[in-house]
């Protein structure tokens, strides 16, 4: 796939396929694009600017795109989805918009995978290499697409990569030099429908890499994911069965799997180490924005699966407010029901969820449906005693309210700062 290459369709509109658009553009390569939502007058400025010959919205495929070389998808674009059967119908090649850049980037790949905490791991792997004198590309499911950042410039020492299940369905020859898989919990279910389909495609990071790469996983699931994957790479494992160490941002497993990781990269544990005493948590993670009248007040606007509102969860002591609720992912809530009676909690429900979550942890928990996130915490609010944590975990997508988790996340800033002010004027 070079400059000589006629044409490609791009599928998808968004991020990604933006980021695409831009290193075709580089490689002076025209395109076809779809999407299926409306695009915005300034992206279509764009995008003919970028050297779209055809730009195409609507649930059907425009007839340019069956006469393209190749295909590249944005994660949005479900493999299983009626355009790419179609296109797979009529001998049409496709591929992963993150595999489309790593075709064109230079220099050494390290790519992350896994179900929570794989941006602030990316971040700071990021920050240990610069901090060893590497030039580093940061992108991938994180900030800028890897096109896009290719696109700005495709030299680099290192490139790390954050990769999500949605990049990775499409993959097939993606070959980093260094990958890890962090952890596998049930997300994203409503797209991969289960848990074997959800981990085949996790493992698809690894099935391409060269003998001299190195594949990193969780002790608990190296042996699966060698079979699933059928990965050459050498195979390395990390210990996630580590003691928390007080004060550190990161969770002990992940703080493991870096040292691993950069390991791999040729950094020391010691300089590793000195990189990680240093880094600070990003926002929305289980942000602590302020202490209120002694209460204590936490963003985790990016948790959306079960997971990570565990993980939120066990993570706190005392008295617990919970405000959870967004867009489903078709994920047991039952699950956590044995934690939630453990603990001292009051629930306060919002978003599409709201119901579901009610009617499996009513009977463990005091819930309460709020609707909307305002309405949320100023019940919150209004109960707490000092000691309280009042803690934003939604365990479920932004989407139903939001544009997304980031947006969610300045939202309940926002609410928090004004109560503050309030307080303060009186």
């Amino acid at each position: 796939m070079t400059a000589a290459e006629k044409s490609v369709l791009i599928l998808g509109a968004g991020e990604s396929g933006l980021g695409a658009a831009k290193l075709l553009s580089a490689l002076k390569i025209p395109f076809v694009i779809c999407d299926e939502a409306a695009i915005s007058d300034s992206t279509r400025e764009q995008l003919l600017k970028l050297g779209a010959t055809k730009i195409s919205v609507g649930k059907v495929l425009c007839p340019e795109a069956f006469h393209q070389t190749y295909t590249i998808v944005s994660p949005g674009i479900p493999v299983e989805s009626t355009w790419i059967q179609e296109l797979k119908s009529a001998g049409l090649k496709w591929l992963s918009e993150i595999e489309f850049a790593s075709q064109h980037a230079k220099g050494k790949v390290l790519a992350l995978t896994g179900s929570l905490g794989k941006t602030s791991l990316a971040t700071l792997c990021a920050q240990c290499l610069e901090a060893e004198g590497y030039s580093v590309g940061l992108a991938g499911n994180i900030g800028k697409s890897f096109s896009a950042a290719v696109a700005e410039q495709a030299l680099k020492d290192w490139w790390v990569i954050e990769v999500s299940s949605f990049q990775l369905e499409s993959c097939e020859d993606f070959a980093p030099d260094v990958a890890l898989l962090l952890n596998l919990f049930p997300n994203h279910l409503d797209r991969h429908h289960t848990m074997e389909n959800y981990a085949e495609t996790k493992a698809k990071l690894f099935q391409a890499m060269a003998e001299t790469g190195t594949a990193i996983f969780p002790e608990s699931l190296c042996e699966e994911m060698t079979k699933l994957s059928k990965s050459k790479a050498r195979i390395c494992c990390f210990n996630e069965q580590v003691e928390e160490v007080p004060g550190q941002v990161l969770p002990a497993a992940n703080a493991a799997a870096y040292i691993e990781v950069m390991s791999a990269c040729g950094v020391s544990k010691n300089h590793a180490g000195k990189t990680l005493q240093h880094f600070k948590s990003l926002p929305h993670r289980q942000e602590q924005l302020c202490e209120l009248n002694g209460v204590t007040i936490v963003n985790d606007s990016k948790s959306t699966c079960l997971a990570a509102l565990k993980g939120a969860l066990l993570n706190r002591t005392g008295k617990i407010r919970l405000i959870a609720g967004g867009k489903g992912k078709k994920e047991d809530y039952n699950s956590i029901k044995e934690l939630l009676a453990k603990l001292e909690i009051h629930i306060y429900l919002i978003g599409e969820e709201s119901a579901a979550m009610y009617n499996s942890w009513k009977d463990s928990a005091a819930c309460e449906e709020c609707g909307e996130l305002k309405t949320a915490f100023e019940r919150a609010w209004e109960n707490r005693a000092e000691g309280d944590t009042i803690i934003f975990s939604p365990a479920c997508a932004s989407f139903d309210q939001f544009k997304n988790f980031e947006e969610r996340g300045a939202a309940f800033c926002a609410i928090v700062e004004k109560t503050t002010q309030e307080i303060c004027e009186k």
